[in-house]
């Protein structure tokens, strides 16, 4: 059922870029609150770069066949591509980490469990999602990014207000306060775990309409979520977890409900990175997917004591500058290519 592939390349595209920055609102605050009434059209050039990006992502992706994300650089990066896969396997493992670390703050700090508990049950499910390849990826996304998305949105329509903030004061050394610039990097970074999952899902699969719809189905959430936002004050808005403050005018029993939400945010973020990592590890066949799957995993889980918001001011923006980097790049080198060559 074709309908039934693009609702879970959407899905699975949606879940590679809600992670914990986004279910939190730190990343929104960080890239977007800052330009107070300016967040406004950076937000609607993101949700069309989105959309158009995940569209041309993944038809890219599947006329080249590509198994892994390495197909997809050494083509358009030529010899820089060895670079942008060091950078890329950095950033990916990078986010493994946050993202156990944050399931394990989140068991601690609202279910007051250990936080060892919430990084290793989010392990286990990273694990079985990634032994069962791209099927698995597409059924754990399937299954957890709708009930996530349908509480994002209820959250931010209820709280929606009609006229942005004054800028959020506070602005990463890495951001600008040009909502161009920033529209541009968020998307960016974004983008790097998107490129990894649409590279390793087999061609077969399909989704670049459902690629296309879930990059409007991500910007509209960031753009009523972000509105939403706008009506805390300045010190609600700038704490760790902004979107609590929302949450906690509904009553206890939606707290609840949003911590699970938050910790299947990171789980499909988590998911997204550790499934890249292994379809790169076992390009050459060394390697069964499950066992690198357990590798990297294993890895991860004992340096999963990392911060949050300092992370997401920092490695985040940071990675965006690199990305715009290989892009320009990437771009330059296909438009000087021979006419008749084609990548």
């Amino acid at each position: 059922m074709r309908w039934w592939a693009e609702a879970a390349v959407a899905c699975a595209y949606i879940g590679a870029v809600i992670g914990a920055g986004f279910a939190t609102g730190q990343e929104l605050a960080q890239f977007f609150l800052i330009l107070g009434p300016r967040a406004a059209p950076a937000l609607l050039l993101t949700t069309a770069l989105f959309a158009l990006g995940g569209f041309f992502l993944r038809s890219l992706a599947c006329r080249l066949g590509t198994r892994s994300y390495r197909d997809l650089l050494d083509p358009l990066l030529g010899r820089a591509g060895g670079l942008a896969d060091a950078i890329l396997m950095a950033f990916l493992f990078g986010t493994l980490v946050i993202m156990l670390a944050g399931a394990g703050a989140v068991v601690r700090e609202y279910l007051g469990l250990p936080s060892w508990a919430g990084s290793a049950a989010a392990a286990v499910l990273t694990l079985a999602a990634v032994a069962g390849r791209s099927r698995g990826v597409l059924i754990i996304n399937g299954v957890l990014v709708p009930v996530l998305i349908a509480y994002l949105l209820f959250l931010g329509l209820d709280n929606l207000q009609g006229s942005w903030p004054p800028p959020l004061p506070g602005r990463s050394p890495l951001l600008a306060a040009n909502w161009i610039l920033n529209g541009f990097l968020y998307v960016a970074y974004n983008m790097m775990g998107v490129v990894v999952l649409f590279t390793s899902l087999p061609a077969h699969e399909g989704g670049k309409w459902g690629a296309f719809c879930g990059g409007l189905v991500l910007g509209f959430t960031a753009l009523v979520l972000a509105m939403a936002l706008g009506r805390l004050g300045p010190g609600e808005a700038a704490a760790s977890v902004p979107v609590l403050h929302l949450v906690r005018r509904l009553g206890p029993w939606w707290q609840g409900f949003y911590v699970l939400n938050l910790w299947t945010a990171m789980v499909t973020s988590a998911v997204t990175s550790a499934f890249g990592l292994a379809e790169r590890l076992v390009r050459g066949g060394a390697l069964p997917v499950p066992l690198a799957g357990l590798i990297i995993v294993g890895l991860a889980l004992p340096a999963s004591g990392l911060g949050f918001a300092r992370l997401v001011a920092y490695f985040y923006p940071f990675f965006g500058y690199v990305v715009l980097l290989f892009l320009v790049a990437g771009g330059l080198r296909r438009c000087l290519k021979k006419p008749g060559r084609q990548i």
